[in-house]
């Protein structure tokens, strides 16, 4: 996944795009993996069994923050 997402990361920057919402639906819960995870490249981090309120408002909130030139 991590490849996948800087191969698109880099798509964008080349095109000039505005970056793509990413969030990961993870097993592993826990600090170390959500900052591992922003460092990777994705926005947020959300480990499995995410109540689908909570991912819909995550992803509003990403998609809300976005900063489009």
């Amino acid at each position: 996944m991590v490849y996948l997402l800087q191969r698109l990361r880099d798509h964008e920057i080349r095109g000039n795009l505005a970056p793509s919402v990413v969030i990961p639906l993870t097993g592993h819960d826990g600090e170390e993996y959500r900052l591992r995870s922003i460092g990777e490249g994705f926005q947020h981090f959300m480990p499995k069994h995410a109540h689908p309120d909570e991912l819909v408002s995550l992803i509003q909130d990403a998609l809300n923050a976005r900063v489009v030139t």
